[in-house]
Parts: structure tokens; sequence; C-alpha cells
């Protein structure tokens, strides 16, 4: 039996479980109303540390990748995993709703992954026509959403940039609002994160828009990449051990009532709004951020939108190391600037921007991650 990376963080409240998605969501917009810090925030911390820990133990050479959907899922900032294929994109995101004991099947089912396509029918995705309320005396056009998208707390769709208009446009309105138009109804989205994977990023003029959604850009390579500089020896071992490991820990020694749940990240998600409501706290962390936004725009083609979405996720970035996000560098606390290493549109100017942050990096007395 594999050893725990970490110490197995305390079971899931009793409140959580009790309370729908909806009603965690509720509960969390009170308390960033009125500036009330929650009870809930620090065991879900420790839940997300451990989730941190585990994932870190059984994915080779992709901490980074961790690290940075985690902290899109506590701030809600769009990601998508890009890369060649074979490189666990798809697995990774599986690993976190496994780890968080998201359901994938039955009315209860709150993650929801698919395959796009040219060829998706927006019905895979959004859910068939519910016929019943077709064929009642006044009928009503709607889709029966149970076990789809719009139920979901987190989506992962692989091959994100393959879907049609009719889709996707369907999306820009789930992702900017969290609601989704059924016929004659709007309902409440519960959605907390939407990653999305691809093997390259879209080169088109009519999905620029969309891209725009997705201001994190989390680039992954082989392990066996040669400009690593590790040996392939070396990597073809740490894969091999990696691979033993996965098939340990998933033979049950991550008892379910251990695990970390959805809403966590939902916990977090206040938790980081209501420590940056405090402006005289984020003065400089603000002034050195914008200075990096500006220096970094360029490079991703980087909206208003991105500004707001990338200030958040790099002070999830910061809380999912547990560094400091209330001053800038203040015990290593830098996620206002490694934010930035997933902004780049292609491979070769996240090399770029790689090489940038490390300058910059060096000038500020810190080092990488």
């Amino acid at each position: 039996m594999a050893r725990r990376p970490v110490d197995s963080p305390l079971s899931a409240p009793t409140l959580v479980e009790s309370l729908e998605p909806l009603a965690v969501e509720k509960k969390c917009r009170e308390a960033i109303d009125s500036e009330t810090r929650m009870g809930e925030t620090d065991n879900a911390l420790k839940r997300i540390k451990w989730l941190r820990g585990h994932l870190r133990m059984r994915f080779v050479d992709r901490n980074e990748a961790i690290d940075a959907v985690l902290a899109a899922l506590i701030s809600r900032t769009g990601c998508v995993l890009l890369g060649p294929p074979g490189t666990a994109k798809s697995l990774l995101v599986r690993a976190i709703a496994e780890g968080c004991q998201l359901r994938t099947s039955g009315d209860d089912a709150n993650y929801f992954e698919y395959l796009l396509t040219a060829h998706t029918m927006p019905e895979e995705i959004f859910g068939p026509t519910d016929v019943a309320k077709l064929l009642q005396d006044n009928p009503i056009v709607e889709r029966r959403t149970v076990g789809r998208l719009p139920r979901a707390e987190i989506a992962f769709l692989d091959e994100v940039f393959r879907g049609g208009s009719h889709i996707l446009n369907t999306l820009l309105t789930i992702l900017n609002e969290r609601k989704y138009h059924n016929g004659q109804t709007t309902e409440d989205v519960p959605l907390i994160g939407f990653i999305g994977a691809a093997n390259t990023a879209p080169n088109t003029e009519d999905l620029k828009a969309f891209f725009d959604r997705f201001p994190v850009r989390i680039w992954v390579k082989s392990i066996f990449d040669s400009s690593r500089g590790d040996s392939s020896l070396k990597s073809a071992t740490n894969l091999l051990s990696s691979h033993k490991k996965a098939m340990n820990i998933s033979s049950g020694v991550l008892p379910l009532g251990d695990r970390p749940c959805a809403a966590d990240f939902r916990y977090l998600w206040a938790s980081v709004i209501i420590q940056l409501s405090e402006p005289s706290a984020q003065d400089r962390r603000l002034e050195e951020f914008t200075k990096n936004f500006h220096y970094f725009q360029g490079f991703g083609a980087l909206s208003d939108r991105a500004f707001v979405q990338l200030w958040y996720f790099a002070a999830a970035l910061d809380l999912v190391r547990e560094t400091p996000l209330n001053q800038p560098y203040a015990g290593k606390g830098r996620g206002h600037l490694d934010c930035f290493r997933f902004v780049a549109p292609t491979p070769e100017a996240n090399r770029d921007v790689d090489y940038r942050i490390q300058q910059l990096q060096g000038a500020a007395g810190v080092s990488g991650p």
C-alpha cells in the first residue's frame, strides 16, 4: 500500500453534505457581501492541500499544471490545458474529479465530461428535449438537463474548440452569467469551474472571443521533451514509478470521507474575494500586478475581463501554495507574477514568457516555484 503524500484532511463537514450546491453558493455570496469570514475555510484549505499532495504524488512533472488547475477552480477562472496527445491532460482533470468525489452519473451527477467534435449536437451537452412537456396540452420546449453540463459543478470539455457555434454560443452565456436559458425559463447553473483541453490553441478569428474566456492557458509537454534537460532514463524511471503509485492509489487508499468536495472550492473562492476586499493591504500587490499585466498583455492579447480574472487567479495560486496573498513576495507569495506563466497563446510565446518571468523574479530577489 502506497504511503499518503500528506496527512489526511478532516472529514467533510456535515453542513457541506446537507446543502445543495446553490444553497452553498448563496451562503458564500452572503459572506462576501458582509465580508464575514466563513468557519469552513480552514478545513476546506486542509482538504485542498491534501488533494494537491495526492496529485503531485500521482503525476510526474505536472506540479505547475496541478497548482494552476486548482487555483482556476478556486477563482472560477476559465482554464485550458494545451499540448500534444498523451500528456495526461484529461487524466489530471479526472483525477481531480475523483479526488473530490464528484458524481458522474445519476440525477445528482455534478461532474460532466465530453469530447467535442464538429458534429457534436446540443442535446449531447445540454440534454435532450423533454418529451413529456412537449406533449402536454400547452407544449413547452425544454431540455432535460439532468446529468448534463447545466447541472455540473465542474465541467471538462476535451477538444473544446472543435464544437460548432450552436454549442459555443450557449457556453458563452453559461461562462459569463452562470445561467442557462432553457426554453422559456432561465436556470441558475451551479458551475464552479470550466476546464477545456486541446492539442493547440485556436487560430481562427471567430474563435478569438471564446478563447478569451480561457485566460489561464496551461501548456504541458512530454516529460521526454528535449528542452527539459533531464535524461531519458530519468524521465522513464519517474514515469513508470508514478504509474505504479497511481495503481496503488486507485485501489482504496483514499477514504471517501477524507476527500475534499466541490463545496470546498466555493468556500475558498469566498475567502479569496473577502481577503482581496481590503484595499489598504493590497495597494502594493495591485500596483505590481497591474505593472506585470501591462508587461505581459501583448503576449496573450489579454482583455480587461482577463485582468479581473487573473487578479483573483493570482491570489488563488498563493492560497494553494500556502503563501501570503496580502503583500507581494511576503513569505514567497508571488502569485501576482507567477499567474502570467499561464497566459501565452502559443508554445513559442510560452517559452518567451517563462524567460521574462525568470528575469523579473531575479530582479525581485525571488526564485521560481
